[in-house]
Parts: C-alpha cells; sequence; structure tokens
C-alpha cells in the first residue's frame, strides 16, 4: 500500500476499519497523482512555450534532440535502479517481457519515430507563431484524423455514430479557429502539419504493433523510442544544413553563447520532461479509465488553456469559449464511446427520432483492432501535451476495466517534450 502497516494500525479506528483506511488512502494517492500529472504537464507546456520565442531559445529541433537524449539517459538510470517499473524489459515470469530485435526496431519503432520527430519540431516551431490556447484547442482534434486514418488501415470499422460525433467535434474546433483574436496562418499551418504527423504515428502504432502483436509498457516505450527520435533529429539536421543553409531559426542549430547562456534552463526544462515520464506512468497505473479522462483529459486541457488565458496574457473569445466547451463535451462522449461501446451507443439512439419501422437495431459486434490496453486510443490525443505517444485502442471491456499499467506500443502518454 501507499502506508507504512504500523500507520495504518493506528490510523483504522478512526476512520471506521482497515478497509475503509486503504481505500480512502488509495483515493487520496490517486488524487495527488493526478494533481502532480496535471501540474507536470500543464508547466511543461508553459515551458517549452516561453522557451521557443524569437527572443530566447527558438530552436525547435534541438530542444527535441536535448528532451530525446535526456529521456532516454533518464529512463536508463531509472532501469538500473529499478527495473520492476519496465515490465517489458525485466518481467521474471516472461508474461510481458518483449525481446527487442532489429526487426521490431527498424519495421515497427522507426516509422514511429519519423512521425513523431516531425511532429515534435512542428509543434515547437509553431508556438512561436500562436498562443498556448489555441494551440491546445486545436489538438482537440485530432481523435478525428486517428479514426478515419484507423478506418483507411482497416484497424476500425465505420460507426455513423462515433462519425456523427467527430463531426460535432470538428464543427466545435471551427468555432475555436474562427473566433482566434490573433490569428496566424503560419502558426495554424504548423500546428495542423504537427496534428497530421501525431495521428498518423497513432494509427501506425496501432496497425504495427497489432499486426505483430507487440505489448510495450510506458517507461520502456519512452527508452527505446527516444534514441530513434534523436537520430531522426540528428539526420534532419544535417541534411537541412547541407540542402538549406538560409532556413528559419527554429530549423538552425544554436550557438554556443545561447547554449552556455540558457543552459540551467534547459536542465529545469529536461527534468520536468523527465517528471512528466513518471508521474504520467504512475497516474495510469493507479487511476481507472473513468478517472484519467476526467482529470487527465479534460481537467488538464482546461487547466492547460485557462494557464494560457489567465497567466501568459493570451485572451478568449467568447467564440472560443463555447468552441472549447464543445470540444471537451465531444471528446468525453468519444471516449465513453470507446470505454462502453454497447451502452454509450444506446444512449445516443434513444435521442434520435424512430424510423418507421421502430427503433433502429444496434450493432455492437465491432471488433476494435489494435493493441490491447487499459484505456482507448480516443484517450490519447491527450498524450500530445507531451512527447510519450497517446494510448492506442483497446480491444476487450476487460482489458478497459483493468487497472494494471497500459501496455502497448504507447508510452501511456506523453513525454519528452509536450506536443
Amino acid at each position: 500500500g501507499c502506508m507504512p502497516p504500523a500507520c495504518m494500525a493506528k490510523l483504522a479506528p478512526y476512520v471506521g476499519g482497515k478497509e475503509r483506511l486503504e481505500t480512502l488512502v488509495n483515493v487520496a494517492f490517486v488524487g495527488v497523482l493526478a494533481i502532480a500529472y496535471m501540474s507536470i504537464s500543464t508547466g511543461l507546456l508553459t515551458f517549452n512555450k516561453y522557451l521557443m520565442h524569437d527572443g530566447r531559445f527558438p530552436f525547435a529541433i534541438f530542444l527535441g534532440l536535448v528532451h530525446m537524449s535526456t529521456s532516454f539517459v533518464f529512463n536508463a538510470v531509472l532501469y538500473r535502479l529499478c527495473p520492476s517499473l519496465f515490465p517489458s524489459l525485466s518481467d521474471p515470469t516472461g508474461v510481458d517481457a518483449v525481446e527487442i530485435d532489429r526487426t521490431l526496431v527498424t519495421r515497427t519503432f522507426m516509422p514511429i519515430a519519423v512521425c513523431f520527430a516531425a511532429q515534435l519540431v512542428l509543434n515547437n516551431a509553431a508556438f512561436m507563431h500562436s498562443s498556448l490556447p489555441f494551440l491546445q484547442m486545436m489538438k482537440e482534434s485530432n481523435v478525428v484524423l486517428v479514426y478515419f486514418m484507423s478506418l483507411a488501415f482497416a484497424t476500425e470499422t465505420l460507426s455513423w455514430t462515433r462519425v456523427s460525433v467527430l463531426v460535432f467535434i470538428i464543427a466545435a474546433t471551427g468555432l475555436t479557429i474562427h473566433g482566434e483574436a490573433n490569428l496566424s496562418i503560419v502558426g495554424l499551418s504548423l500546428q495542423g502539419f504537427s496534428i497530421v504527423c501525431e495521428s498518423l504515428k497513432l494509427t501506425l502504432q496501432g496497425y504495427t504493433l497489432s499486426a505483430h502483436g507487440k505489448r510495450v509498457d510506458a517507461l520502456t516505450y519512452v527508452m527505446i523510442l527516444a534514441p530513434l527520435v534523436f537520430c531522426v533529429l540528428g539526420a534532419l539536421m544535417a541534411v537541412l544544413a547541407v540542402f538549406w543553409p538560409s532556413r528559419p531559426t527554429a530549423l538552425l542549430l544554436p550557438p554556443w553563447e545561447s547554449i552556455k547562456e540558457y543552459s540551467p534552463v534547459l536542465f529545469a526544462n529536461t527534468c520536468l520532461a523527465c517528471a512528466m515520464n513518471v508521474s504520467h506512468a504512475l497516474f495510469i497505473k493507479n487511476s481507472s479509465p473513468i478517472t484519467f479522462i476526467l482529470t487527465g483529459i479534460i481537467l488538464k486541457d482546461v487547466l492547460i488553456v485557462a494557464v494560457g488565458a489567465l497567466v501568459m496574457g493570451n485572451p478568449l473569445t467568447c467564440m472560443q469559449v463555447v468552441g472549447f466547451a464543445m470540444q471537451l463535451a465531444g471528446v468525453f462522449l468519444w471516449s465513453m464511446l470507446k470505454l462502453f461501446p454497447e451502452a454509450s451507443e444506446a444512449s445516443l439512439n434513444m435521442l434520435r427520432p424512430a424510423p418507421a419501422g421502430g427503433w433502429e437495431a444496434l450493432s455492437c459486434s465491432e471488433q476494435e483492432a489494435g493493441l490491447t490496453l487499459p484505456f482507448p486510443k480516443s484517450v490519447s490525443h491527450i498524450s500530445s501535451n507531451s512527447t510519450m505517444t497517446p494510448f492506442d485502442e483497446d480491444e476487450t471491456p476487460n482489458s478497459i476495466a483493468s487497472c494494471s499499467p497500459p501496455m502497448g506500443f504507447l508510452p501511456s502518454t506523453p513525454s519528452f517534450s509536450p506536443l
């Protein structure tokens, strides 16, 4: 448990018994983890936004290189100190262990790493042109692209109920964009391409991993993916230096003077990114799916937008507030459809007018393709707030009810740097 047995024995009589005390302690522990995860995630995004400024450290590729290298080193050290946090590498029973070979790395992880690298650079560059609330509200729409890409890869089946929810999210996102007071076409375009890369990354993640039958825990995922993304970013930096010498500042290698000046700030930023890895993994491991959706997704997104508006001075228009509220409602409904497909779709059908022939029978036999995870991919848009990849499709009702650590080629969310 979360409390020493001696303390449990002393406090139990005051709260009605040991079982009730254990429940209260677990609830308090999950609450602390939720607050820590939301705070660190919001802080990391805000920190990245602060750095990516023309007058500070506007080097998008280099910032990604720093995050990848430190995340790998941190996770390698953590693996040496506490290998039980990496069941895919250290499970003595062999049940959760995964053999890391060249085929797995080159055919499964490398395409994901390429998409991830592009997502990182584009997202960091977008910070230089658009506000944090606006970029976060745009990210709410990534569930739409993931779903339609999954249809193209045949890892999803078409459901008009889900499509109707996605259309609602698209309309809400349109309101947030149309209501932006200081709309930057460059920032909009960069974030749009970043969302496309992230959605492709998630789709490839579900498609390639389900095809290989692989399951990887969150921290192992980060430790494997980080050096690959680092190599992709390094190769991109070299290619750009040769073929595009007059490229924008975001794609340049910073001068030594800037690195030296901002080294303390970069160190703090990378420490926050590493803390994101641990807090996210612990929160996913100890919370239920509903708890994660309400706090790790809905409340976290609200907090990020609120910090951007109130702390960073990026005002929101009434149209954006309405659109954002609609987005959150749509994302929550989408998550419920993934967690409880039968009950959710039945409830939605009750809101529709009955056809001439009576109530339309619901088809609840859709086969969810992808990895067996405790949470649905619909909540993975979260993940975009950190450099870890979001969740993948869950496959069975039992996996949804499970509170075990997330398994799948995803780090149950973000976190080299918030994206």
